[in-house]
């Protein structure tokens, strides 16, 4: 598991960073991520929306985790970055979470 494993980055208390070689030429950056609740102030938003989009600039990158943003059911405009299984409205974090 270890020769996995490249690096582990510490990046915020709402950022890490994992790289993962996923063959002997790739690796894979995964993004763990908890982005600032709805109710959060927005330059905090707008400082994790800055550094996620900074730190996700590799193709090879898969960001995951608690994103505070409801996308909804909508797929209009959205059909290649947005699956089937969304569900309700869409809120003001989803709609940046989206462009």
């Amino acid at each position: 598991m270890n020769e996995i494993v490249v690096d582990v980055m510490y990046v915020s208390d709402r950022l890490i960073i994992i790289k993962l070689k996923i063959d002997p030429v790739r690796v894979l950056n995964l993004i763990q991520c908890y982005a600032p609740q709805t109710g959060c102030d927005d330059q905090e938003k707008q400082n994790f929306e800055e550094l996620l989009e900074d730190k996700s600039q590799d193709p090879n990158t898969l960001v995951m985790g608690d994103l505070n943003a409801q996308v909804g059911h909508n797929r209009y405009g959205y059909e290649e970055i947005l699956g089937v299984h969304g569900w309700g409205s869409r809120n003001a974090e989803g709609e940046n979470l989206l462009d």
